[in-house]
């Protein structure tokens, strides 16, 4: 992300089947990372924020992913590192589509498969966000109603080294 740590960023998503009440309106995010981590992906619903974060040198040992999910300045509801490159508990694809396309990073944990995804969708524009599926079913699709702060995409996938998705997705 470019300038300060002071710049705010403005999205909201719906928590849907995790029933958390949320606020209609959204909450500045200063810091969706930690010092020394590099925003890979961010966005902030009324009242909780979803991050996606890079941290570590070149050697894909020692960079590492962080996913967060919680209430600003509060400790993470859900938190899940993982190295990148082979083996990484991350993987990535792309998705062409007819006036558009898309991008996502995926994890599993505890039986739940997250997905963290930015598509263009023709005649919506951007559609962002994270969904959560157990056993193929989704669960809730948490969308961003504002542009995330996001570096989803071949290249960064390929910087990454992150591995490829086995299973298809779409918003």
């Amino acid at each position: 992300m470019q300038g300060t740590s002071k710049k705010l960023l403005w999205v909201a998503i719906s928590l849907g089947a995790y029933g958390t009440a949320l606020a209609d309106r959204p909450v500045a995010v200063t810091a969706p990372c930690e010092a020394g981590e590099t925003v890979v992906f961010a966005c902030s619903t009324g009242s909780k924020q979803v991050s996606l974060c890079e941290a570590g040198g070149s050697d894909d040992s020692e960079r590492r992913l962080s996913y967060r999910f919680g209430r600003p300045g509060d400790p993470a509801d859900l938190s899940y590192q993982a190295a990148t490159g082979k083996g990484s508990g991350f993987q990535a694809a792309t998705v062409p589509l007819s006036g558009g396309g898309g991008a996502w990073i995926e994890f599993s944990h505890r039986r739940h498969r997250y997905v963290v995804f930015s598509f263009w969708v023709r005649g919506e524009g951007e559609v962002s966000g994270v969904a959560v599926e157990r056993s193929g079913q989704r669960l809730s699709t948490l969308s961003c109603r504002e542009p995330a702060v996001s570096r989803l995409g071949p290249d960064y996938f390929s910087s990454a080294r992150l591995p490829a998705a086995r299973q298809d997705f779409l918003p």
